[in-house]
Order: structure tokens, then C-alpha cells, then sequence
């Protein structure tokens, strides 16, 4: 597996107290992913077959701290794949907010094949916007997002705190120049004309 997505999962084991990464995922469930996503990226079936997901277990925003399980992910196909439903054919859900929407690995054979995208269920079957443009980019903002706002124990820290009148904001994921200092590629897809017409904000009205 990408080395540097295996540092990032052990600096979240050794930070949060409560981690929990779930053992590998069965030969059987990778295989039947080849039947949902005609172009299954080799960065998904070598992270599963490292651990079947995991779970950082936050005391607030508890879904922020879960990276979904393929016996989630599967269930979650018998329950709401529809026809005009990305989820389950190019999009392949990564992490839920707790509403139903999700960071997903963007399957799609073309421009920006691999990169990770937000997926808003209430706006349009199109993604939301760009989160980076790779699994491990994507992994190392994470990691460093949930650190940086959490204490061990899985606390939210209080500048972060919703009710701290003086709230931070972590500039990930909404700060895009912050982000490409970090993940040069992500600006070269942002600026991508073609790239851009999968996203319903820019397509025009």
C-alpha cells in the first residue's frame, strides 16, 4: 500500500486514544466491487486489503473520524442505488458527514480519474467540490485536520468549538490557496476546463 497512507493511519493510532482500524477486507467483498465501478481505481482494493476502514471514534462530529467499511458501503448500495445516483458507479463513498453526503474517489476513466470529491445528496447528482487530488493527498489533509482539531481523547479542542464565539477554521477543506501549497495538482485540476463541467456549481444557468 502507498507508504505515505500508512503513516497517516499509524500517526492517528498513536494520537487518538480510542482508534480502531478494522481488520482487512475479504478477498469476496473487493472482488464485488468490480461490479458497481467499471473503473475501480487500484488505490481503493489495496487500501482495503490493508484494513476494511477505520474509525478515529470523535466525541462530536462523530462521522468525521470514520472512514467507511465495504460491509457499509455495500449495504448502503442495496438500500439507495438508483439509476441517476452516482454513488456506486463513478463516485466511491469514502467518508459520510452524518447527512448522507459523502468524500468519494471519483472513478471516471478521464480528467481527474483518482481525486476526491465532495458529494452533496441535496443539490445535484454531480459533485460538490474538489478535496484533493489524490487518495493520499486527501489522507494527509485528513489526518492533519483531525489532529489539529481534536484532542486525544477525541474531544473537539475549544478553538475549534462551534460555540467558541472566536471559532477557528481549519483551512481544509474550503481554503483552496492554502490547499495547493500543499497539493500542487489540485490547482492544475481546478483549472482544468473540462474537470470543472463535473461539478454542478460550475455548470452554467
Amino acid at each position: 500500500m502507498n507508504t505515505i497512507i500508512e503513516d497517516c493511519i499509524n500517526k492517528l493510532s498513536n494520537y487518538f486514544d480510542e482508534f480502531e482500524i478494522n481488520p482487512p477486507a475479504s478477498k469476496k467483498l473487493i472482488q464485488n466491487l468490480d461490479q458497481f465501478y467499471p473503473h475501480l481505481n487500484n488505490e481503493i482494493i489495496e487500501f482495503y486489503s490493508y484494513c476494511n476502514g477505520f474509525n478515529v471514534n470523535l466525541q462530536q462530529e462523530y462521522n468525521k473520524g470514520i472512514i467507511l467499511s465495504l460491509d457499509y458501503i455495500f449495504e448502503t448500495m442495496e438500500e439507495s442505488r438508483t439509476g441517476e445516483n452516482p454513488l456506486f458507479t463513478i463516485l466511491f463513498p469514502l467518508r459520510n458527514d452524518g447527512f448522507w453526503n459523502f468524500d468519494c474517489m471519483l472513478m471516471n476513466n478521464s480528467i481527474g480519474d483518482g481525486s476526491i470529491v465532495f458529494w452533496d445528496n441535496g443539490t445535484s447528482p454531480d459533485p460538490d467540490h474538489l478535496l484533493a487530488s489524490s487518495l493520499e493527498k486527501y489522507f494527509t489533509f485528513l489526518t492533519d485536520y483531525l489532529i489539529t482539531r481534536y484532542h486525544q481523547n477525541g474531544q473537539i479542542k475549544f478553538e475549534y468549538d462551534i460555540n467558541n464565539p472566536k471559532m477557528l477554521n481549519y483551512p481544509w477543506p474550503y481554503n483552496y490557496k492554502w490547499i495547493t501549497n500543499f497539493d500542487s495538482k489540485f490547482a492544475e485540476l481546478e483549472n482544468d476546463n473540462e474537470f470543472k463541467k463535473l461539478f454542478y456549481t460550475r455548470k452554467p444557468m
